[in-house]
């Protein structure tokens, strides 16, 4: 398993616009296309969002969620939870330049807010292997 974690972390790497779905106040599924802005190991990617945005209202109600990709024939489906982070290191950290056209304060606008995505369990089919993870 350790090899696939590692094609996994390769493909979340090289992704960039994956689908991130969070459970809305009917209990639906609300899937959303996301650039990511980060990753880390096999079970972490980071987004940026808006504070006033549905995802962190849903997300805050159920922290739940899906996230799909699918790059050069490889596909990855994890299920986990999104953390909501405001710290301002981390922040600074994933602030990108093109992001102020949406926060114009910079880090330091009250509506910038990272989504940090946890994978939890994972189906992937990545160079012509199936496997499910638990990480």
């Amino acid at each position: 398993m350790e090899e696939m974690n590692r094609k996994v972390e390769k493909v979340l790497l090289k992704g960039n616009v994956m689908s991130l779905a969070s459970i809305d106040e009917d209990g639906f599924p609300r899937p959303v296309p996301m650039q990511k802005i980060g990753s880390e190991g096999a079970n972490i990617v980071w987004f940026a969002t808006g504070m006033g945005s549905s995802k962190v209202y849903n997300y805050r109600n159920d922290a739940k969620a899906g996230l799909s990709l699918y790059l050069d024939h490889n596909s990855i489906v994890m299920t986990g939870i999104v953390d909501i982070v405001t710290d301002k290191a981390i922040k600074a950290k994933l602030w990108q330049e093109s992001f102020v056209e949406y926060f114009p304060k910079g880090v330091d606008d009250p509506d910038f807010v990272l989504l940090k995505f946890t994978g939890k369990k994972a189906s992937v089919w990545i160079d012509k292997d199936f496997a499910k993870l638990t990480f």
